[in-house]
């Protein structure tokens, strides 16, 4: 049997039994296998089709195993050489050619690593940049503003944030670490002071909080805030629970067996946590609208119960009652994307033990809403220049077409025109709201 030692903390693990209900819209799971000991999985679509695939890392056989969506709920896989253990893989267009590429964080290594995308969803070998002692996590994302994807890594083991900018060329330099808590376990990217550029948070394990650390505007970061209790807290995500136009945070409290909710004041600074109950030993966690009622909704992925719990959102920012559908043996991370392109979010976990991935294709007919996000115009979760580009070459140089309709559509006028890249203009360089239609007349 696998173990996987976190530090010297004893795991007292409990089970929940499993409930399924016919309001909550997904299918029973179908597995697919991959290596050995997946401990992360990421929704992408790597090989330009339109749909989403999955990147998985397989922390014991030092592999990453790519699921290319065949768009009728199977998947082709294949699976190629890594570093030493991978423990956490993201995907983002890190060398500005159209195609998604893999960054990996080696949990083992004192570094992240870039895997380029040849344009057919294989990848060329890695590329080391030093990153920390146990890097845990790797995430994406406009650090600096400059319009690429830099890389930012959450060290276990050193209690800090490495910030890898992006040359423009899928080459990276190490800019600096920044504090974060004690023992860091994953780290997230979004703007959560609405000032457009992208903060960090960061859930600490052994200080049991979450470490939000805001964006001075120019890739470097001030000092870390402190939110608490999150008990050993694992992961984090953001999105706007209370539609009220800023973004919230959602944690797991593992041992707790909870889901975290703090509510944004709109300036980056966050409430005390209201918990709702999950599956035992949560580990993971993302927000989408699953449900297609225009609200988002919370998913964890529960490692001792090996389950998925999903939170529907009541609309207000208070969620229902948890529903949990059955993943195969030690789920350790979640990820969701439009797998079969049906128009709504599937869901996928990571099965540390089963050595494979679960995923739970949605079964409801209505298309994802978008409209929470208007100005992510590539459909990426975060608004940033790259969305302009996008805008751009989609109008104006037969550049492909953008995955969401209300996401492109910045001014609400119900067509995409070059009205929406005047709207993200505003938007940038005049710190105006693209979600806010009285903003973007």
């Amino acid at each position: 049997m696998k173990t996987l030692l976190l530090r010297a903390t004893l795991l007292f693990l409990v089970t929940t039994t499993t409930t399924q209900s016919a309001d909550v819209l997904f299918d029973v799971k179908v597995d697919f296998p991959v290596g050995d000991g997946p401990s992360a999985v990421f929704a992408a679509d790597l090989d330009g089709d339109g749909l989403d695939d999955l990147a998985v890392a397989n922390l014991y056989s030092s592999s990453i195993s790519i699921l290319l969506s065949n768009g009728d709920r199977t998947f082709t896989t294949t699976s190629f050489a890594s570093t030493p253990e991978p423990y956490s893989v993201c995907a983002a267009d890190l060398n500005g050619d159209g195609f998604d590429d893999l960054a990996v964080a080696d949990r083992q290594a004192v570094y992240a690593a870039v895997m380029l995308n040849n344009g057919d969803g294989t990848f060329g070998s890695p590329a080391n940049y030093v990153a920390g002692i146990e890097p845990w996590t790797v995430v994406a994302a406009d650090l600096d503003d400059d319009g690429d994807k830099d890389l930012a890594v959450a060290n276990g083991q050193s209690d800090d944030v490495a910030i890898l900018l992006n040359d423009g060329d899928g080459t990276f330099v190490n800019s600096g670490y920044y504090a974060a808590g004690d023992w860091p376990h994953s780290v997230f990217a979004a703007d959560l002071d609405s000032d457009n550029d992208q903060d960090l948070m960061v859930p600490n394990w052994d200080s049991h909080d979450i470490s939000v650390i805001l964006n001075n505007g120019d890739g470097t970061f001030a000092a870390p805030v402190s939110y608490a209790p999150v008990h050993y807290a694992a992961a984090v995500c953001a999105a706007d629970f209370d539609d009220d136009g800023d973004l919230d945070m959602a944690a797991v409290s593992t041992f707790h067996n909870r889901a975290a909710i703090f509510f944004n004041d709109g300036n980056g600074v966050f409430s005390y946590p209201i918990e709702y109950i999950t599956g035992a030993w949560p580990y993971s966690v993302v927000a989408a609208d699953f449900d297609g009622d225009r609200d988002i909704d919370v998913a964890t992925a529960n490692n001792s119960a090996h389950t998925v719990s999903v939170l529907p959102n009541n609309g207000d920012g208070t969620f229902a009652s948890v529903v949990d559908f059955e993943t195969g043996n030690d789920p350790f991370k979640i990820t969701y994307g439009d797998f079969d392109g049906d128009g709504d979010y599937d869901l996928a976990t990571a099965n540390f033990e089963a050595d494979s991935v679960s995923v739970f294709f949605n079964l409801s007919d209505i298309p994802i809403t978008c409209c929470r996000n208007a100005g992510d115009v590539n459909h990426d979760g975060q608004v940033d220049l790259l969305d302009f580009q996008f805008l751009r070459d989609y109008l104006h140089q037969d550049g492909p077409e953008p995955p969401c309709f209300e996401e492109a559509d910045v001014d609400f006028v119900g067509e995409i025109t070059s009205g929406d890249m005047s709207c993200l203009a505003r938007y940038f360089f005049s710190k105006g709201n693209p979600c806010d239609p009285g903003g973007c007349p």
